[in-house]
């Protein structure tokens, strides 16, 4: 049910920028950063930091794509 309710919510607002002829806001791209530094320095690895700095390299795409 709860699932069903963000899609409903994401349609609306996807007809929402295309109506208004704007580009679709970003708001998950803080949150894969923030999630790969506290993996990266509460795991320690080697891994884990090469892992971090992929996220925040496809994170620097997305942004790119919707300047």
């Amino acid at each position: 049910m709860d699932i069903v309710d963000k899609t409903i919510v994401q349609d609306s607002e996807d007809k929402e920028n295309m109506t208004n002829n704007t580009k679709p806001r970003i708001k998950r791209t803080p949150g894969i950063m923030k999630l790969s530094f506290v993996l990266s320095f509460w795991l320690g690895s080697d891994m884990v930091n090469s892992l971090s700095l992929n996220l925040v390299f496809i994170s620097d795409y997305f942004i790119s794509q919707y300047k």
